[in-house]
């Protein structure tokens, strides 16, 4: 009896999620003879391929999440995020993370400064530092998650480009005490 009271409450410290990851492929831009040439675009920039990226967590315990979660993803070197949404199934929506947005933002600033430079002086060269950032953000997103009941649910939106024309890898994590992923097909 007292491995049973025992087992039961390090069970319910224990948080199990379950997820699904869903592709839809939007879009691939082709050129060839018989069906002519197909161009995809974003934003007025022609890519290669395109798909829509959702992921759904849901929480299948009887515990809620003590505290934030922060929610990561990251891509293969082929794709680069485009957009993102999230939202809990109660409608609400999922933010990025702060530090996460405050790189972001100040990437964006230093992004601009750098194509006034470099329109400027054309032998400018880009920082290295300011080159990792925008690779990281465009592989990178990081979100977090304020409160995460139980028996609930959270879908990710990710609008993401391949430009090997093939199926995003996405992988995922949530790094945090006494979490537990599983992979729903």
């Amino acid at each position: 009896m007292f491995s049973g009271l025992y087992f039961e409450r390090y069970k319910n410290r224990t948080l199990l999620l379950t997820h699904t990851i869903s592709f839809q492929p939007l879009g691939t831009a082709i050129r060839n003879d018989f069906w002519g040439d197909i161009t995809i675009s974003h934003n007025g920039r022609e890519i290669g391929h395109l798909n829509f990226i959702t992921i759904v967590i849901k929480n299948t315990t009887r515990s809620d999440a003590e505290g934030p979660l922060t929610f990561e993803a990251w891509l293969d070197n082929r794709s680069q995020f485009l957009g993102q949404s999230g939202f809990y199934d109660t409608g609400n929506s999922i933010l990025s993370e702060q530090s996460f947005a405050d790189l972001y933002n100040q990437t964006l600033e230093d992004v601009g400064e750098d194509t006034q430079l470099r329109q400027q002086d054309e032998n400018y060269i880009t920082p290295a530092d300011l080159s990792q950032r925008i690779n990281y953000l465009f592989s990178n997103r990081k979100m977090t998650l304020p409160v995460f009941n139980r028996e609930t649910s959270v879908t990710l939106n990710f609008l993401v480009e391949n430009v090997a024309g093939q199926t995003p890898q996405i992988s995922m994590s949530i790094l945090e005490k006494g979490i537990k992923r599983k992979l729903k097909i």
